[in-house]
């Protein structure tokens, strides 16, 4: 058979791999792979990774007896037999009260006191962090161009000094030792300019219109982020009523909490500078635009409005975080699709030119801002900015394919330190002995941030990859020859979800690793999406189990498990997280 082939393939395979392995840490010194006679930490893992392989290798040679062990270990479990699916009555008198009544009926209430709780959760432990960790790092950049625009200009007010236009060449940043500048700020034809988004200036702008102030950036940070609470609660209750409307809604409470508690959401409200207002503010308008999207995808009549503000929201998204563009444009993609799929050609022209008019308007708003700015409608400013060693002198190497592996390695798995006092863990600066020996750092990459990887500081995202294990068991089905009866729950909208979300956090992950810089906060950019995925391969996992007896719990308690670790690292990484 198949199966017998490929898994005895295997198993030989391991077994290569893992003697090979253990032989090369046993005599590494010998063989001139180590210069030093101890075992280090090197020596170690490759000792224990060969020995997991053979482990593997001889499992697999042996996988019948081991599952047999496995099923009768299983049967002796104490965990119930499944039985009748009702919901067991409150005990005593409180089955009686309306209230408890009445939501124990609604699925709707159910969702929206789980989702309530979360951003509650949220807020919480935000108030928390903040107050015991008062954050000493911010800006007023906004403010700055808000008053430009209500002055009727696009530059700054602060003008540059004259020693640093005296300058032969401003944008070296070696020369600009000992002038006191705008950091960061866009320097073109003696005025200052930002290159980051528009869009939280004009907010500001318009509440300055109507209660003078002066308007921090950690003030939009907070603003934005609360923002996304609310809109990432909207989008995970949305989900589960399309999608697993026959799983408890009570077990979205954790979910709708993680776009406010998970590294590095909450990373952004404890160092609230410009950065962290383009980002937060990006995030929110993306959410907003894709609940609209969905809205309307899943409804059957009254679209217009919403493909409307789907078109608007992710234009203002654009004009806050260029690089959200490719993810837009794939938003925008995949609806067109979907509704085309759905509706006659003439009702999904209408549909479009509602989704694309907002777009146009956002797109044209854009190309006049900078025209104005540099002369140039596609001139964004970004390679004037007065940076430091982060930013190359050739400007062609800020994005490259070179900065895969490096970056992979950062937003995935680099370890966060941990520590023997309050508060424990902490994500460091990243200095050049921080970085494996399989990794050479390419000449323009700028690296010296606080980053740590997702994949240890936010272990909950691991659940967005439970939706992989049906492709194992197609290939399982494949090896073994059976013709499956279709999948009961692939849904169409679940389909429609998977392209959307997973496709949209693929793109915007690739974006950040061709970056020419890494930094917890760029995770901001994608990891909503990824929340939202790990929240649907949850619900869906515990949909394919519902009937096992053993899988079911267990999956519950890890994913609570997972949850728990989130929340803990992100709260005490962020009680150290300022300058």
């Amino acid at each position: 058979m198949r199966l017998k082939r490929f898994l005895r393939f295997v198993s030989n395979l391991f077994l290569l791999a893992g003697i090979s392995l253990t032989l090369l840490s046993i005599f590494a010194v010998q063989l001139g792979l180590d210069n030093d006679a101890g075992w280090g930490t090197g020596r170690i893992l490759l000792l224990l990774t060969g020995l997991l392989l053979i482990i593997s290798a001889l499992m697999t040679h042996f996988h019948a007896q081991v599952n047999n062990y496995w099923q009768h270990f299983s049967r002796r479990l104490p965990f119930p037999k499944q039985t009748a699916k009702t919901v067991p009555a409150a005990p005593g008198f409180l089955s009686s009260l309306p209230v408890l009544k009445q939501l124990s009926q609604s699925p709707a209430l159910q969702r929206a006191l789980a989702v309530s709780s979360g951003v509650l959760l949220a807020l919480l432990v935000f108030s928390a962090v903040i107050s015991s960790n008062t954050p000493t790092r911010s800006s007023n950049y906004y403010d700055q161009l808000a008053d430009a625009f209500l002055a009727g200009q696009v530059h700054l007010p602060e003008h540059p000094p004259a020693p640093l236009l005296a300058l032969d060449d401003p944008y070296d940043w070696t020369k600009r030792e000992g002038i006191d500048y705008l950091w960061d700020a866009t320097l073109y034809q003696g005025e200052y300019y930002l290159y980051w988004g528009a869009v939280p200036a004009l907010i500001a702008a318009l509440v300055k219109l109507i209660h003078p102030m002066i308007l921090l950036d950690q003030s939009l940070v907070w603003a934005f982020w609360i923002g996304i609470c609310i809109i990432f609660a909207l989008l995970v209750s949305l989900l589960h009523k399309q999608l697993f409307p026959t799983q408890p809604a009570w077990m979205l409470f954790p979910f709708a909490s993680l776009a406010g508690i998970a590294m590095p959401m909450l990373w952004l409200t404890t160092r609230p500078s410009v950065y962290e207002s383009a980002i937060a503010s990006g995030q929110f308008f993306l959410l907003v635009g894709l609940y609209a999207a969905l809205r309307a995808l899943w409804s059957e009549s009254k679209t217009g409005g919403w493909l409307l503000l789907a078109g608007f929201a992710w234009g203002a998204a654009v004009n806050c975080r260029l690089n959200l563009a490719v993810g837009v444009g794939w938003f925008g993609l995949c609806l067109a699709y979907f509704l085309f799929r759905k509706n006659h050609w003439t009702r999904w022209l209408q549909q479009m030119t509602l989704l694309a008019l907002p777009l146009i308007l956002w797109m044209g708003a854009m190309a006049g801002y900078n025209f104005l700015r540099f002369g140039n409608p596609l001139e964004t400013g970004h390679k004037y900015q007065l940076n430091g060693p982060g930013m190359p002198t050739e400007y062609s190497q800020v994005m490259s394919l070179g900065y895969l592996l490096p970056s992979l390695y950062s937003y995935l798995i680099r370890p966060f330190l941990i520590e023997g006092h309050t508060p424990y863990v902490s994500v460091p600066f990243i200095s050049e002995q921080m970085w494996p020996f399989f990794i050479r750092l390419p000449k323009y990459y700028y690296y010296p941030e606080p980053t740590a990887g997702i994949l240890l500081t936010t272990p909950v995202v691991w659940l967005a990859f439970l939706p992989l294990l049906n492709g194992l068991k197609k290939f399982k089905d494949w090896l073994l020859e059976n013709n499956p009866l279709p999948e009961a729950g692939a849904s169409l909208q679940l389909r429609q979800f998977w392209w959307i979300g997973g496709g949209t956090a693929g793109i915007l992950f690739f974006i950040l690793l061709i970056f020419n810089a890494a930094s917890m906060r760029y995770l901001a950019d994608v990891l909503p999406m990824i929340l939202l995925l790990s929240t649907v391969g949850f619900y869906w996992a515990r949909q394919q189990i519902q009937d096992n007896p053993v899988w079911k719990p267990l999956l519950s308690l890890t994913a609570g498990l997972l949850f728990i670790l989130s929340a803990v690292f992100s709260v005490l990484a962020n009680l150290s997280n300022h300058f």
